[in-house]
């Protein structure tokens, strides 16, 4: 997996109208609060880790959680950025582009 997948196709996707409507409903299921550290501004929708074969509004909502930008940042940095690929075999995710069996 490249580094830059996220950077060339992911993000625009997060301005689109289905994106908006699915961060809202995450945002209000989390009572508009960082499921961390419990603060309530500067939210984002963090996905727990990135399926190459989904758009960003297709996610089951318990891949999805809001988290303030500084624990997000902390997230990211603790794990990187995790990819699925999910072939029927056992889930493979790509951090750093080293694959993890789980």
């Amino acid at each position: 997996m490249k580094e830059n997948w996220k950077e060339s196709t992911y993000d625009p996707l997060l301005q689109d109208a289905n994106w908006i409507e699915k961060r809202e409903e995450v945002l209000k299921r989390d009572d508009y609060k960082c499921r961390y550290c419990g603060d309530n501004t500067k939210l984002e929708v963090h996905h727990i880790f990135y399926m190459v074969d989904k758009l960003p509004w297709q996610y089951p909502d318990k891949l999805l959680i809001t988290l303030c930008s500084e624990c997000h940042s902390r997230w990211h940095k603790l794990y990187g950025i995790e990819y699925c690929s999910n072939t029927g075999k056992p889930l493979t995710l790509y951090v750093s582009g080293r694959p993890r069996k789980y």
